[in-house]
């Protein structure tokens, strides 16, 4: 926001209120289920596990990837969950009509034991929702 012109003064982290220290260390990147995902042990993900509702903002992320892969060729997008929005979310990361299309991977749902793991496989931003 700076490098596009925003006052620091003007700017404000707000913390979700998630207690961090309840997730422990970040676990390393699971091999396995970053190749069974069929993606590259480089490629830069940006992850969400959650709801898909309308409210996350999810189809910004799926928009924003063309602008985000024209900087980061590797980056993957990479949405763990459902919800009333999932059949949107996928069709609109179908036709997506740029190199950004293979960049929009949407996945279903996962047990809650495959969570954390699956959280791994995130390197550029993580969203999570929890409550």
């Amino acid at each position: 926001m700076i490098d596009r012109g925003i006052d620091p003064a003007k700017i404000m982290v707000s913390p979700n209120g998630v207690d961090l220290t309840l997730f422990g260390e970040p676990l390393p990147r699971d091999a396995a289920l970053t190749a069974e995902l069929g993606l590259a042990v480089d490629d830069d993900v940006v992850g969400f596990i959650g709801s898909f509702y309308d409210y996350e903002g999810l189809d910004d992320l799926i928009a924003a990837m063309p602008a985000l892969v024209a900087r980061r060729p590797t980056a993957k997008l990479l949405l763990v969950g459902g919800g009333p929005m999932e059949q949107a979310l996928r069709a609109q990361a179908r036709r997506r009509r740029s190199p950004a299309r293979s960049a929009s991977l949407v996945a279903c749902r996962i047990p809650r034991s495959s969570a954390i793991t699956a959280w791994s496989i995130s390197s550029l931003i993580r969203a999570r929702r929890c409550g």
